[in-house]
C-alpha cells in the first residue's frame, strides 16, 4: 500500500482510537458506533457485546482478543487496497466509510 493510501488508513484508525492509546477496543468502538438499533440487538438474537465483537472481527487479523492494533487495521486495508484501482477511489471509500 502506498503512502497516500496509508495516510487515509491512519486517519481512520486515529478516529477509532478515541483515547489515543494505540489500540482500538470495544470501548473505543462503542463511543462512535451506536449498535442499539442494529437488528440483531433489537430482536434480542445477539447482545451488544456480541455485535461489537463481530464488527471488530473483520480487523482482527493477527490475534482475536477484542483489541485492534494499527498493524491489524493496516493488514485489513491492504486487502481492500489491492482491489481498488486508483488512489482517488480509495480515498473516496475511506472518506465515506469513516466520515473523514
Amino acid at each position: 500500500m502506498n503512502s497516500a493510501r496509508l495516510s487515509w488508513v491512519n486517519a481512520a484508525y486515529d478516529k477509532l482510537d478515541k483515547n489515543k492509546d494505540g489500540q482500538v477496543t470495544l470501548d473505543d468502538i462503542a463511543k462512535i458506533i451506536d449498535i442499539s438499533t442494529f437488528p440483531e440487538v433489537v430482536n434480542g438474537s445477539k447482545t451488544p457485546k456480541e455485535v461489537y465483537m463481530q464488527y471488530m472481527s473483520c480487523w482482527e487479523t493477527q490475534k482475536v482478543d477484542g483489541i485492534v492494533t494499527f498493524e491489524e487495521f493496516v493488514d485489513y486495508y491492504k486487502d481492500v487496497s489491492a482491489s481498488v484501482e486508483s488512489d482517488e477511489m480509495f480515498a473516496a471509500i475511506m472518506k465515506s466509510a469513516w466520515a473523514l
